[in-house]
């Protein structure tokens, strides 16, 4: 051998050994130190990651493989250069790009730590969080990260700037630190995230607590890439990809259903903070935790609610989960969020969602920019208690930005002007919508537009002691009867609040609305036409649909056909038979959207388009105005407020600028919801003194002629209303005409129906 080729030879075998051993002690490292994450984020930036736009599933391995060889075979490759620039290249290659740590064996030490510490206590069942925060206590609260490893890798670090959290990554005293929702999504850093998580965990026992999430239910993770990540950095090893397989299964069946945070000493009114990190709640585990909240005073840490007996137990009177906080439903229902967002409220409880998951695919779907977390503030009363959101943009790279705080139990502006003030007593205002049927779609319409114009109007100055707090309720489960100290403002009117006394309508009712199309439909389409009614075989339906038959028969129509159906048996055979028999030039529509699409879908396009369609404002919803617009057919509908997207009334103006705010799309529901809301701070403006039913009751029967906002209002003793317009609009048209004309039909019986449909 050559003394030039034996020399370099000599030089590629010590310098190997060296990097050898220099290596070795990386591989106890891990995220041990906020150092270690520094330089494994400066590493691998995540925004150098192969991205495939407008895809759901990505695809890493390239990534994973590329990894894998810096971390294990690429000192190897040192042995093998050719030339001293080759040997030198990769030599200074080798040590600016050393990866941190073994992540799979790692992730299974710590993971192993972590099922030995709490199995003795859990003993494999499912359970809940009882904690007591005592006064001035920190909770540092993520939403779904879905794998943004990097993100969350720059927040701990902004703690640590804070002096929250150690250079060895321990909490400072009274702090708290959970992530609510799914750690793990669709990310090329799942393992990464996954296990700086565990090591937080094992360094702060019963201060860091994962809340589970969708992915964390069965074997969910494993369609998260994870799983794919284990193999590809573990280089294929069936015993390390099983054993932490096995490990990751037993992790997440350990996770807690939710936290509940309560006083130190419970109390039969105490007030209770909700975290869950499941976007639709799971109402039986409040059942179960309430259950043994009531026979135990000092409850220590954990809760078990897989109890059968637990779900049958009603929640003890006094007892309310006042403040729930949940994740943002990322892909079907995302609310555009800067981290923070105050929700519907719901059956009492205020609602928060907390996003923190600026991945690629979060960026390019859901446009959402930002790192962020939020911390929940501890005070001495629970009114005082506040919510604080902190955030980056990813876009301007500018630090975190401590941005507004907000009283976490009324949503309220907590100013930081000197002018703080903790509000007083709320005005409570119920809303009965349906939330769980077939029109729940409507429900959380119109909830939305209560939400937005609360969130406009809901600060008010300081020394104020007035502010409203919604009452959003599911009619299936509640009746007006059961909640006597409230006042109601139902946005869609129903009939069995009418003569209420705590009730002003303001729209007009259902049976003005049929009159009005039907007095659309006779001077548009002649009185000879033949007419059908499609309509629910209930008291609503049928009361509805013999009342416009006797308008029509007092006008002259030709043919009259009543098509009656089954709402609770969606088949219309009969009806499409009954239909297809006779010649219906107007189809008067009595129907909510679901039965409607459906009997669109089952009699065919086809065999609609020679008639037209008539239908009332419960046909308004954003669902399934798009479906008819997709189809092509042309349906004539009544409504009860303006065009939501062309109207230029002030008010209407600035309900479209709450929305673009909140990222909502407009509609007719959550217009009417806005309106109804925006007149009860009207009101609480104008009352002068106590602020109670009585006072609201007697503000509304007063409005004669009232200009709200270029809205004009008229109360109606009669009908108990405050609006009697009715627009007219038809499908794909954006010209709506306000309807003048009126039907003499004095000899028709045409009170309100006894129940919605």
């Amino acid at each position: 051998m050559a003394p030039q080729l034996k020399s370099f030879t000599m030089i590629r075998f010590y310098a190997g050994v060296m990097a050898l051993a220099m290596l070795l002690p990386l591989s106890l490292s891990a995220f041990e130190t906020i150092g270690n994450i520094t330089h494994y984020t400066a590493l691998y930036p995540e925004d150098e990651i192969p991205f495939k736009q407008n895809s759901f599933h990505q695809d890493y391995e390239n990534f994973y493989v590329r990894r894998t060889l810096t971390k294990h075979r690429r000192y190897l490759r040192l042995f093998m250069a050719n030339t001293y620039k080759e040997f030198w290249h990769r030599f200074k290659r080798l040590f600016s790009n050393r990866h941190p740590c073994d992540l799979p064996h790692h992730t299974e030490k710590l993971l192993e730590k972590i099922i030995a510490q709490e199995q003795q206590r859990l003993l494999n069942r499912e359970y809940v969080l009882n904690l007591h925060p005592q006064e001035g206590d920190t909770f540092i609260i993520w939403g779904n990260l879905q794998g943004a490893f990097h993100s969350f890798a720059r927040g701990i670090e902004e703690l640590h700037r804070q002096g929250i959290i150690d250079t060895n990554l321990r909490l400072a005293p009274n702090h708290y630190l959970i992530v609510n929702g799914n750690l793990i999504g669709s990310s090329a850093f799942n393992l990464e995230l996954f296990t700086l998580f565990a090591t937080l965990m094992v360094k702060n026992r019963d201060r860091v607590w994962y809340v589970r999430g969708e992915r964390a239910i069965l074997d969910n993770w494993r369609a998260t890439g994870l799983a794919e990540e284990i193999a590809v950095v573990s280089g294929g090893a069936t015993d390390v990809i099983h054993k932490l397989g096995n490990l990751i299964d037993a992790f997440f069946t350990m996770l807690p259903k939710a936290i509940y945070l309560t006083a130190p000493s419970q109390t039969i009114d105490s007030h209770i903070i909700k975290i869950t990190g499941l976007y639709q709640d799971d109402t039986t585990v409040d059942q179960a935790f309430f259950a043994q909240l009531a026979e135990h005073k000092d409850l220590g840490t954990v809760l078990f609610v897989d109890d059968p007996s637990l779900a049958q137990v009603k929640v003890p009177k006094g007892y309310q989960v006042d403040v729930v906080i949940k994740n943002n439903d990322s892909i079907t229902n995302f609310v555009k969020t800067d981290g923070l967002t105050f929700l519907i409220p719901e059956n009492g409880s205020t609602n928060w969602s907390v996003f923190s998951s600026p991945t690629q695919l979060n960026r390019v779907v859901n446009h959402f920019m930002y790192d962020a977390f939020v911390k929940i503030k501890i005070e001495p009363t629970f009114e005082a208690t506040t919510v604080k959101l902190y955030n980056r943009n990813m876009e301007s790279k500018e630090p975190f930005n401590n941005s507004q705080s907000y009283f976490l139990y009324s949503g309220l502006v907590n100013a930081t002007d000197g002018t703080n003030h903790i509000p007083g007593k709320a005005l409570q205002v119920a809303a009965l919508l349906d939330l769980t049927d077939g029109r729940k779609a409507t429900g959380f319409d119109i909830a939305r537009g209560i939400t937005t114009a609360l969130i406009a109007h809901n600060n008010p100055a300081p020394g104020t002691k007035q502010w409203l707090q919604p009452l959003i309720m599911d009619k299936q489960y509640h009746q007006p009867a059961s909640i006597a100290t409230t006042m109601f403002f139902p946005a869609i009117a129903d009939p069995c609040l009418h003569n209420h006394p705590s009730v002003v309508s303001y729209r007009p009712s259902f049976m003005a609305e049929l009159k009005a199309l039907l007095a659309y439909a006779t001077q548009h389409e002649g009185e000879s036409e033949s007419f059908g009614f499609f309509y629910p075989d209930d008291e609503f339906g049928r009361a509805l649909a013999k009342a416009g038959q006797a308008v029509l028969q007092a006008r002259g129509a030709s043919s009259i056909v009543m098509l009656p159906y089954n709402k609770n048996n969606l088949h219309f055979n009969e009806v499409i038979h009954n239909f297809k028999q006779t010649e219906i030039d107007n189809l008067i529509c009595i129907a909510t959207s679901v039965p409607m699409r459906t009997f669109i879908e089952e009699v065919g396009v086809q065999s609609l388009m020679k008639t037209t369609l008539y239908g009332l404002s419960l046909l308004n919803g954003l669902t399934f105005q798009r479906f008819a617009a997709h189809i092509g057919l042309k349906i004539i509908c009544s409504n009860v407020v303006p065009n939501p997207t062309t109207s230029p009334i002030p008010l209407i103006v600035a309900y479209r600028a709450c929305m673009d705010q909140r990222g909502y799309s407009y509609s007719t529901y959550s217009l009417e919801g806005f309106i109804v809301t925006s007149l009860l701070f009207d009101a609480i403006a104008h009352i002068p003194g106590k602020i109670d039913e009585a006072a609201l009751k007697s503000y509304f029967t007063s409005l004669k002629e009232y200009d709200f906002e270029g809205l004009s209002l008229n109360y109606d003793a009669e009908s108990d209303t405050l609006s009697k317009k009715i627009w007219i609009s038809t499908t794909g048209h954006t010209d709506w005409e306000l309807f003048e004309g009126r039907i003499t039909d004095a000899a028709v019986d045409t009170s309100a129906a006894p129940a919605t449909p």
